[in-house]
């Protein structure tokens, strides 16, 4: 298997707050990709940057977050299971 990252997650306590940062602040584009509570931005190495509420990146890496959690995820797709 190719060794690859496609999109780095970053879970945010204030999307808003984040999307001033990336957006406004660095000057980044967003992706047409981008809907409610997600936002991402393709980055110039091929690699996607997205924004998520941190809470809800929690429940979907299945995991309380008393503040302990990361609030990263790293994702690689493939063309197959297999």
């Amino acid at each position: 298997m190719e060794p690859r990252l496609n999109i780095i997650t970053l879970g945010v306590r204030d999307l808003g707050k984040a999307l001033e940062f990336y957006r406004d602040g660095l000057g980044w584009p967003i992706s047409s990709a981008s809907v409610g509570d997600f936002a991402i931005f393709k980055l110039s190495t091929g690699t996607a940057l997205a924004l998520y509420p941190r809470d809800l990146l929690a429940i979907d890496a299945q995991v309380d977050d008393p503040g302990g959690f990361g609030g990263v995820a790293l994702a690689q797709n493939v063309d197959s299971p297999e």
